[in-house]
């Protein structure tokens, strides 16, 4: 062989030699990280929260899903508020009902109370007819037994009144 052939073959060895280096190079050499991404050894420990709502119900929206960044406070999920809402109208409803019970109530004592007074004057006029002579005492006892009827009447008023408001 002579020497120029010797060249030209001891060329393509080390240009084949140098391609392979340089694709064994290329073939282990990693990608670069993204932005935001770091690379390092140590030990990670992740923070896990349980989430919990204070009153039971439906899902309407998850606004953040596992994996994602969350700060304290955020809302991470809304709940379907019909079955409150219904519950609400109820309350409201039986709120009315109590307070019209009560003035119902009230109304009764303020009735209760009236017939007594005219059961007092009723009384005290019957009295005075009876020392002039002009009655006789049975009408006395009536009269004093609608005064006992009154007086019982304005004390179960107030109960009701009193019941109607506790």
């Amino acid at each position: 062989m002579s020497s120029a052939a010797v060249r030209r073959v001891s060329f393509v060895v080390l240009l084949l030699l140098g391609g392979a280096l340089f694709l064994l190079y290329h073939y282990n050499q990693r990608p670069g990280l993204p932005a935001g991404i770091a690379a390092g050894n140590g030990r990670l420990e992740a923070i896990e929260v349980d989430v919990a709502t204070k009153v039971a119900g439906r899902l309407a929206k998850v606004l953040a899903h596992e994996g994602d960044n969350v700060a304290a406070g955020q809302v991470v999920a809304e709940l379907d508020a019909d079955d409150l809402r219904a519950q609400l109208r109820a309350a409201d409803a039986q709120t009315r009902q109590v307070r019209a019970a009560l003035q119902e109530s009230r109304a009764g004592l303020n009735s209760a109370v009236a017939q007594q007074r005219l059961a007092e004057v009723t009384l005290n006029r019957t009295r005075q007819l009876v020392k002039q002579g002009y009655i006789s005492g049975d009408r006395l006892d009536q009269d004093v037994s609608a005064l006992q009827r009154a007086q019982a009447g304005v004390e179960a008023a107030r109960s009701k009144v009193a019941e109607a408001g506790a």
